[in-house]
């Protein structure tokens, strides 16, 4: 496996979901259109700088950095997802009714994460992904938004130090 940056293990990691989870899944926004989750790294971007096709922010998956750590022989990084679903209820023909059911899309995306990520042996060329595999959803939610996470790691090569000899030669 060739060394990659931080960058692009989580531009690795963005593009396997865009091509292995959310593909083909429609989820409602907060206009009432269902559309394909967004898929961002680092942070949700600002509204007005959003692509041409991308209306809405939400629905959505953050892919982030979580953890990592270098020993000496070995190192490796947690990758911290942060999924953002909009329900705020149905239409029972005559006005929207609110309910607190809107939970049940994030967790086909949790589902659809698991799946598809524990499900391959090789991630975006980054390897299998390292168990154990964390997932749920936050404890405090802001109706109608529903917020869940998954973390999980893979293995990188880590820096080693470079000998004076070697530093003199540079």
């Amino acid at each position: 496996m060739e060394v990659k940056t931080i960058d692009q293990m989580l531009d690795a990691v963005e593009l396997f979901i865009k091509e292995n989870v959310v593909s083909g899944l429609k989820l409602k926004t907060p206009k009432g259109e269902y559309v394909e989750p967004n898929v961002f790294k680092g942070v949700l971007p600002f509204k007005h700088s959003l692509p041409d096709d991308k209306k809405e922010l939400v629905p959505c998956i953050l892919v982030g950095m979580g953890k990592g750590r270098d020993n000496d022989d070995d190192g490796d990084i947690n990758i911290k997802l942060t999924i953002v679903t909009f329900d705020s209820g149905f239409n029972d023909g005559e006005s929207e009714v609110q309910d607190m059911n809107g939970y049940t899309d994030l967790l086909i995306v949790i589902q659809r994460l698991r799946a598809s990520l524990l499900g391959s042996v090789d991630v975006g060329g980054l390897g299998e992904v390292q168990r154990p595999y964390d997932f749920g959803m936050y404890e405090e939610q802001s109706y109608p938004f529903w917020y869940g996470y998954s973390m999980f790691g893979f293995e990188m090569d880590p820096i080693k130090p470079i000998s004076s000899e070697l530093e003199n030669c540079l």
